[in-house]
């Protein structure tokens, strides 16, 4: 199930959706292509509120990856 607040990040962008926060739908929409050659092309993220309340500050977010295989340049990135 996807969160509040959706993103899916590719090489180069950080795609999102105003009406939705479903990875799929934000992936269909901006016709991204999840799978290459070499494997994903693309990171499904989230943001999160603490315990679900929207006013803390945006620091106190949690943030996440929603998926287990990731590409070569976001392990690059990460590290």
């Amino acid at each position: 199930m996807c969160n509040p607040a959706s993103f899916v990040v590719t090489k180069d962008q950080v795609y999102w959706s105003r009406f939705c926060d479903d990875h799929g739908k934000i992936i269909r929409k901006h016709e991204l292509h999840e799978d290459g050659a070499r494997g994903p092309n693309i990171v499904r993220v989230e943001i999160n509120p603490p315990d679900g309340d929207f006013c803390p500050d945006l620091d106190s977010w949690e943030f996440r990856v929603d998926q287990d295989i990731l590409p070569k340049w976001w392990d690059a990135a990460e590290g």
